[in-house]
């Protein structure tokens, strides 16, 4: 190819066409050019192709790692449920109706205590940020939410997670300074151990804190939970040339457009104090308080238990009912708090 163009240049020189030959030599550094510059984006493609599928694969392994970080929360907010309901039988004077020949000195001070650490892997995570440069402008949103996700929440996870754990070493120091506290270690309880534990009052209290940590952890965990949910719905619409086949079946909550649409709207409080704003986000049915808030901030995933009742991740005390019309039109919605003797109503207000 190159001999051949090399022998018109030749011809054109020879037979004295200048003009021919000057036109010529434009029109062969013009092809030479545009040889380079498809070149050129031809690599771009492929650098471009390559950045969105090292992107994705990233992407996956963060979804194996929440995957386990939603089953371990699940694991510790159980152990702290039944921890909790134990404290609470304690502080109401009750504990020991359930039978006190059951009891040893480590079961009664575990009432407040105990921890069940979680640790959550961020690994994933450093391995996306580390290639950020390289991440492709769709998927940005996701990489911010997920910053926040594994800086601001992930902190105050482990805030609370702290603070249980400095509950417990403070209360065993407590015990340490008891006249009592040799007998404290045997199983067998006596007589002495049992009045300290019923009337000493720093005792209580620290079984009192114990309690509110319990319940702030769990809050904590639940928020958790959501954003996990929500992330990994996000991660599955942007994936293009992998999907996770792995997926934990609990982190896959879809509804149909038809059921969306059917459920979401603005629900306003009989006292009219209150508004609900059930809406869809990325596929999920979820709710919030405030119709402003920007995307990552917080929300709860609403997970559906039958033909209208529906439940928040990680709350699972916590249960909505969707009232219908004579037309079987949802109208209202009416939520019970946990202990399932108190609710509000909220009505849903008609499209204008």
């Amino acid at each position: 190819m190159i001999s051949f163009f090399r022998k018109i240049r030749q011809k054109l020189f020879s037979q004295n066409r200048i003009t021919r030959y000057l036109l010529y030599a434009l029109g062969e550094i013009f092809l030479v050019v545009i040889g380079i510059l498809i070149a050129l984006q031809v690599n771009n493609w492929n650098e471009e192709r390559n950045n969105f599928k090292k992107t994705e694969q990233l992407l996956i392994e963060i979804q194996k790692d929440l995957s386990n970080d939603y089953s371990e929360i699940g694991y510790s907010s159980d152990f702290y449920q039944l921890k909790d309901s134990l404290a609470l039988l304690f502080l109401s004077d009750t504990v020991f109706d359930l039978n006190p020949n059951h009891f040893t000195n480590r079961s009664i001070q575990k009432i407040g205590k105990g921890s069940f650490p979680v640790t959550i892997s961020n690994q994933s995570f450093r391995n996306l940020d580390d290639n950020r440069e390289i991440i492709p402008e769709q998927f940005k949103e996701i990489v911010r939410s997920l910053g926040l996700f594994y800086t601001e929440r992930i902190s105050q996870f482990e805030s609370v997670s702290g603070n249980l754990l400095t509950i417990e070493k403070n209360l065993d120091q407590y015990l340490a300074q008891q006249p009592g506290y040799i007998a404290m270690q045997r199983d067998s309880i006596t007589q002495e151990n049992l009045e300290f534990y019923l009337q000493d009052p720093i005792f209580k209290n620290f079984v009192f804190k114990y309690h509110q940590a319990i319940e702030e952890y769990q809050v904590i965990g639940s928020i958790l939970q959501n954003k996990v949910i929500a992330i990994n719905q996000i991660i599955n619409e942007i994936l293009v040339f992998e999907k996770n086949q792995s997926l934990d079946p609990l982190l896959q909550i879809t509804y149909t457009k038809k059921e969306l649409e059917e459920y979401t709207g603005s629900y306003i409080s009989n006292s009219g104090s209150d508004t609900i704003y059930i809406f869809d986000y990325h596929g999920l049915l979820a709710g919030r308080s405030s119709e402003n808030r920007e995307i990552y901030e917080e929300f709860f995933v609403l997970e559906k238990i039958g033909e209208d009742s529906v439940r928040s991740i990680g709350f699972e005390q916590d249960l909505a009912y969707f009232i219908r019309n004579e037309e079987r039109e949802v109208e209202a919605i009416k939520n019970y708090w946990s202990n399932r003797e108190s609710f509000i109503i909220s009505k849903k207000l008609k499209n204008k």
